[in-house]
């Protein structure tokens, strides 16, 4: 199996898009007069802010952020260590409370004996386990089931 590639989706951007849109216009529609008329500073600070979020809303509308890499030796979730299959245990469907929601996530259990280094956000104390994989968050529901369907032949399902 070559390496698939699937991303996270991103439909908050408009929102974004409408912000910069607003702040630009104020800007070029002589924001600076009514309010800045002798504080070119803080001009100069707006100016670089919606520069900053328009740059920001570029990259990410471009560039898209990855959610999951998987190949032949393993899965790499957003840009964790390489997991690879022989490490796995098993892997559980959790429903996780965040942000005012429940959201489908689908857990790898690692073995107790694999060595993996976890980074900041895996140690972190937040209500998702260190190698999950965020289903509410993938681009395509076609991709999401793709996602569930290599996963559950390379590794034994847990039963809830």
């Amino acid at each position: 199996m070559q390496e698939q590639i699937f991303y996270y989706k991103f439909s908050k951007l408009n929102l974004v898009f409408i912000l910069n849109l607003i702040l630009s216009a104020a800007l070029i529609y002589g924001f600076d007069v009514v309010f800045f008329q002798d504080c070119l500073f803080l001009l100069k600070i707006a100016a670089v802010f919606c520069g900053l979020a328009w740059a920001i809303w570029f990259w990410k509308s471009f560039f898209p952020h990855k959610a999951v890499v998987i190949d032949d030796d393993g899965i790499r979730i957003d840009h964790c260590q390489k997991l690879k299959w022989q490490d796995i245990d098993h892997i559980e469907y959790k429903d996780i409370k965040c942000c005012f929601a429940t959201r489908k996530v689908l857990s790898l259990v690692p073995k107790n004996e694999a060595d993996i280094k976890l980074n900041m956000m895996q140690k972190g104390r937040n209500p998702f386990p260190p190698f999950s994989i965020p289903l509410y968050g993938i681009l395509k529901k076609s991709d999401e089931d793709e996602i569930i369907r290599i996963v559950t032949s390379k590794v034994y399902v847990a039963e809830k």
